[in-house]
């Protein structure tokens, strides 16, 4: 059994509470004036988490990468693509009653209610798109196996030039005939964010050839990178008159540096932890980031709907961190008190 590597866990823990700190910044960010000061914290906030989906999968690709031979996929089909696709069912079926209504689904309202499962709430689409990913797995472990995983750094690249390049390319000369001929001719299959998972093992297969760049210069540059795409953001929404999230896609380029950025300063944080009692509690917390990602939207819209609680509650430099935290903080108790339900637990975390 492979031991733990806790500081995994740290970024895991960090990264879902990224993904809340997200959806509360973005909560109101289209729906202020983008002359105001709330619309430039909201746009600053936003484009520093912005990386939270990419290192959720470059964690899980480094994670069941470094697998050995001892790794079997159809132990891994029937196990965990197997829950994932529930507990993704289980969601969807959960968020549809909320949106349908006990009421009209007691009226006989089923169409309402299917066409809502299917659609499916906006954030359960990472759910689906991990699975795709997951379906990739044995691929990605073929390249990393042939001749000692010497082309993987190749396979990056073209993630990096046919996935995030393109989309900055893209964004920089849209009406670019030649571009647009050449993307469309010449295409990479695995350019989309499945790439992120085979980048996460690599940085960490080769971690040490960039141990001598100071963590303090990583999290300076980082810095930088969010403050660039935070000002690029804002000059694009006063030139249009609204919001225009030009860097926020998965695949932009800040938000891939940041990632690597982040990714690279967690790999160097200590995988052991010797207190027993605090291993727990980050191991612990760690298995609850799931419940925790797919349960805060309903906290959020609720919260909003009943007490009128959202990001705009006081000064936007404090309600999105205070709202954060809160959230997260509620959403770690609930995941608490759904692990002891027996079976029901089970299967929604």
């Amino acid at each position: 059994m492979r031991e733990r590597e806790y500081n995994m866990d740290y970024l895991r823990i960090f990264a879902c509470f990224m993904v809340i700190f997200l959806h509360v910044a973005a909560q109101n960010w289209s729906s202020v004036e983008v002359t105001g000061k709330q619309w430039h914290v909201f746009n600053l906030y936003n484009s520093a988490v912005r990386s939270s989906v990419p290192l959720f999968l470059m964690l899980s690709g480094k994670l069941l990468l470094s697998h050995g031979d001892d790794f079997s996929m159809k132990k891994f089909f029937s196990k965990n693509i197997k829950k994932l696709f529930i507990v993704y069912l289980v969601w969807a079926f959960l968020y549809a009653v909320d949106t349908v209504g006990i009421a009209e689904i007691l009226k006989g309202n089923y169409r309402n209610l299917i066409a809502c499962v299917v659609g499916s709430k906006f954030h359960l689409w990472y759910l689906s798109t991990l699975i795709s990913i997951y379906l990739l797995l044995l691929l990605f472990m073929g390249l990393i196996k042939y001749q000692g995983g010497r082309y993987v750094p190749y396979a990056c690249i073209l993630f990096l030039i046919w996935g995030v390049g393109k989309e900055f390319l893209m964004l920089l000369f849209p009406e670019n005939l030649y571009l647009k001929r050449i993307f469309k001719d010449f295409t990479y299959a695995l350019g989309d964010l499945s790439g992120y998972f085979l980048l996460g093992y690599a940085l960490d297969k080769y971690k040490d050839r960039f141990a001598k760049i100071k963590t303090g210069y990583l999290a300076a540059a980082l810095a930088v990178i969010i403050m660039i795409a935070a000002k690029a953001g804002e000059l694009a929404a006063l030139a249009a008159g609204k919001p225009k999230s030009i860097f926020f896609g998965y695949l932009a380029l800040p938000v891939c540096v940041e990632a690597i950025l982040i990714f690279s300063m967690f790999l160097r944080l200590p995988k052991k932890l010797d207190n027993p009692k605090a291993a727990r509690i980050v191991a612990k917390l760690s298995k609850y980031t799931l419940f925790v990602y797919l349960f805060h939207i309903f906290v959020m819209e609720h919260l909003n709907i009943w007490f009128h609680i959202n990001s705009l509650i006081c000064d936007p430099w404090l309600s999105v961190p205070l709202y954060s935290v809160f959230l997260f903080a509620v959403c770690m108790a609930g995941a608490w008190i759904v692990e002891k339900i027996p079976v029901i637990g089970k299967w929604i975390m």
